[in-house]
């Protein structure tokens, strides 16, 4: 028993921000946790969550198209298992201060913090992995540029308690504006020279119910904004969202927008050659990318770009 509970806190030290690349997850385990992933991470491990820095800090880090791949699809893959595992680990320790208000063996509760010690250390060899993974896809230079933005963020925790309380409001709006379940679906926010790729993909490819629903709310917006109307987006995140009114007032011949469809969802691509226009649409992604950080990721690998 003494050591168990040594090596217990122990291992509590090591970082859930990595998961395990055994093999891709089509439908991640729910979440049950109202503070989202995140809230998750922070409360089993108080390693830094270098993942989430990275996904938030794509541009200043300088990541090319293939790095930017290499992440994306590590999140797609694997945010799903360790999602999984921190809230069995959460779920796991409230059942053992329970087991032991009730009275239970000293057998049944070793047994329990077994099960908890084999999750930690599954979790220990991943966080291993991950950070070479991400070494080995940095170069010297962005490698320190990473550290040193989550240093700058008080180890990387002031954002995230900072920007919680807004997820939360964005994921409740959500619901309510777009038709599809965002735990089943991905945005995706490219910005390109021309302006950038808008897409909203499923996470298993079979699920053909909410393909439509995304298919249907990508086509409904296009048209909208093909009007200048931003109806929905404002509703979502309000007036104030960077990149908005530049776009709400650009005139049609200054931006075009494109509705197209995917085999695992749709995209609406932005092009325009005024340079307001351009800057304007990074804006608005960037801040989609801030808002929808629990469901979004910038470039995916699957789909090649228009024109590309």
């Amino acid at each position: 028993m003494k050591k168990i509970i040594f090596i217990l806190p122990i291992l509590t030290a090591l970082s859930i921000s990595t998961v395990f690349a055994e093999k891709p997850i089509d439908k991640p385990a729910p979440n049950k946790n109202k503070g989202g992933p995140l809230s998750v991470f922070k409360r089993t491990s108080p390693m830094p969550l270098l993942m989430s820095v990275i996904a938030k800090n794509a541009e200043e880090l300088r990541l090319n198209e293939e790095q930017n791949a290499v992440f994306t699809q590590w999140r797609v893959e694997n945010m799903g298992p360790s999602l999984q595992i921190g809230n069995e680990i959460i779920a796991e320790e409230k059942a053992i201060s329970q087991a032991a208000l009730d009275g239970k063996s000293n057998a049944e509760v070793k047994k329990m913090l077994s099960s908890i010690l084999e999750k930690r250390q599954k979790i220990a060899s991943s966080m291993l992995t991950c950070r070479d993974m991400i070494i080995k896809t940095l170069d010297k230079t962005q490698w320190e540029k990473l550290v040193t933005l989550y240093n700058q963020n008080s180890n990387g925790m002031k954002q995230v308690q900072a920007t919680e309380a807004r997820l939360n409001e964005i994921a409740e709006r959500g619901s309510h504006v777009m038709p599809f379940n965002l735990d089943r679906t991905v945005h995706v926010f490219s910005k390109k020279k021309y302006g950038g790729l808008q897409q909203v993909v499923v996470k298993n490819s079979s699920d053909s119910e909410q393909i439509k629903l995304i298919r249907q709310h990508l086509e409904e917006i296009s048209v909208d904004f093909q009007q200048g109307k931003y109806t929905a987006p404002t509703l979502l995140h309000g007036e104030n969202m960077p990149g908005l009114v530049a776009l709400k007032n650009a005139k049609p011949n200054e931006i075009n927008i494109k509705y197209s469809s995917l085999p695992d969802g749709a995209e609406i691509t932005y092009k325009s050659d005024k340079a307001n226009i351009i800057q304007a649409i990074h804006q608005w992604f960037d801040a989609q990318m801030s808002d929808h950080s629990r469901h979004a990721m910038q470039h995916h690998p699957k789909h090649q770009m228009h024109g590309e």
